[in-house]
């Protein structure tokens, strides 16, 4: 606190006056007269209030005056309050820009200290390599030699063995190779007298039908789907199996089950379900070989269930080119026995035998 607040803090308690004493009331003793008593009671009450009003009157007019004074010294206790906080923050800036100068007075002390540190151990380090670098070298000047020998010996010795195993690897090569030509040379001759053998069989075959009369050629069909002669094959004809019907002669081609045929499938019984799964199988109707769906060596051969007439011009349609198991004749369907029947009519009309017994 300034000299100047504390001589107003003492004017102000100078103004103040504590420990006013108030005035005595009398005191009567018991000796005197009652009357006397009452007397001087009844005037002394009257002076007392007239002197406290007074009093008090005087006390109000002199606390006006000490509020009054009051807010003089308290206008100039904030004008020297705000002089105090004006002079404490100039002395704090100060102080705070004298301890940033010396803080980084310190720290150019302390950085030039520690990188003179720095450098020492530093250029210590540098020469402590450069002697093992020295060292390093000399001793590896002595080494390359034995190094450059033990080298070329290694790979003299890498060579031979090397071209050792190269010459073994050629001769099982060669001894392996000349076992494959022997092995697919009595292969492929077997396979050309088996082939050999197979087409006699085949042409004979073709001969004693055609001699029978089982195999008829039509030429009176007309615009065909592929402009050929198509062969009806009659009811006790046969003609060699293809690969796939080799191959699902015991296991059934719709199922893929090995208890029953494809022809007495029950779980694709409908001829139009068993279409389906041979197209989704990419398998042609006619041959039932995979991705062979236009041209294929039963492309004409008609069924023999679905032609009406040898004469006819509807027996060569496309719908007769397929095979038996997808025939609609030949199905396990509940109408199986109704398009039968149907086609008995049918040829007992064109004057021929019924075919469904």
């Amino acid at each position: 606190m300034s000299d100047s607040s504390k001589s107003v803090q003492k004017s102000f308690e100078r103004g103040v006056k504590f420990g006013e004493k108030e005035p005595k009331e009398e005191v009567f003793s018991d000796d005197e007269p009652a009357r006397k008593r009452s007397r001087n009671s009844a005037y002394s009450e009257f002076f007392h209030d007239s002197t406290v009003i007074s009093e008090i009157w005087k006390k109000c007019e002199n606390s006006k005056n000490m509020v009054e004074e009051m807010g003089l010294w308290m206008k100039k206790l904030e004008k020297l309050h705000d002089e105090d906080i004006d002079s404490l923050k100039k002395s704090i800036n100060d102080l705070a820009s004298n301890l940033k100068q010396e803080f980084a007075e310190k720290l150019e002390k302390m950085e030039k200290v520690y990188q003179e540190k720095i450098d020492n151990l530093s250029q210590e380090k540098i020469d402590e390599n450069s002697k093992s670098q020295n060292a390093d070298l000399k001793k590896a000047e002595e080494v390359p030699e034995k190094m450059t020998l033990q080298f070329t010996e290694m790979a003299e010795n890498l060579k031979r063995e090397f071209a050792e195993k190269i010459n073994k690897i050629e001769k099982l090569h060669q001894e392996e190779v000349s076992k494959l030509k022997k092995n697919y040379e009595s292969k492929i001759s077997k396979l050309q007298t088996a082939h050999e053998k197979k087409a006699e069989e085949f042409e004979n075959f073709r001969k004693e039908m055609e001699i029978s009369g089982k195999l008829s050629i039509s030429h009176n069909a007309g615009d065909t789907l592929y402009g050929k002669q198509f062969m009806i094959m009659s009811d006790f004809a046969r003609i060699p199996p293809t690969k796939s019907e080799l191959e699902f002669l015991f296991k059934c081609i719709f199922c893929k089950s090995e208890n029953h045929k494809s022809i007495d499938c029950r779980v694709v019984a409908d001829h139009l379900g068993r279409k389906d799964c041979l197209r989704a199988q990419n398998r042609c109707i006619k041959c039932l070989e995979p991705e062979n769906p236009h041209m294929c060596p039963r492309a004409l051969v008609a069924c023999s269930n679905c032609v009406i007439s040898p004469d006819s011009p509807i027996c060569l349609n496309y719908i007769h080119l397929h095979h038996p198991i997808v025939c609609q004749y030949n199905d396990l369907s509940p109408y199986r026995e109704a398009r039968r029947q149907a086609s008995n009519r049918d040829r007992i009309k064109s004057g021929l035998k019924p075919r469904f017994t």
